[in-house]
């Protein structure tokens, strides 16, 4: 019994200094909640300038993805979006060819992930640095709108299944 009390102790020791590791890499990488739908965008402010921040260029890109209206699949796109402190995209947006000015939107994307990896290096902040895969996008035929595809962990994206 008493080898049972220091095991404990241990395992309380490394739990907690499992939980503070982590608590540290945290770099609230979280994608934001999908683009919410502008009430009404008669046109698109173009970038603004490089001194504006994150929440502001992400507002625009916001703009330029709009509904994300579709009717069928080959309609909807999928973008990385954001920025990893190790770089690379933070997480991935679905778009439509209806609702959007690819080209614009590639620019507003871009001028975004600079902002933020600009904020990231004057705050020091670190990520996992795993890479995210793309998704890739779909046509949610129900609401109308593009979706990002479901990301399945260990499971091929053509369909087929591992044996």
């Amino acid at each position: 019994m008493r080898l049972l009390k220091p095991l404990r102790s241990i395992r309380g020791v490394a739990a907690s200094g499992l939980f503070t590791l982590l608590a540290a890499c945290s770099t609230g990488d979280a994608a934001p909640p999908a683009p919410a739908a502008p009430a009404a965008v008669a046109s698109v402010a173009p970038v603004s300038s490089v001194a504006a921040g994150p929440d502001a260029l992400w507002q625009q890109v916001q703009a330029e993805v709009g509904k994300a209206r579709c009717a069928q699949d080959a309609q909807c796109r999928s973008i990385g979006a954001g920025h990893k402190a190790c770089g690379g995209p933070a997480f991935y947006l679905a778009w439509s060819v209806l609702d959007s000015r690819p080209d614009a939107l590639q620019q507003k994307v871009d001028a975004h992930a600079r902002a933020q990896a600009d904020a990231q290096a004057r705050a020091g902040m670190v990520s996992n640095c795993m890479a995210e895969a793309d998704p890739g996008a779909r046509c949610d035929a129900a609401a109308g709108r593009c979706v990002l595809n479901a990301r399945r962990s260990g499971v091929p994206l053509t369909g087929t299944t591992a044996r």
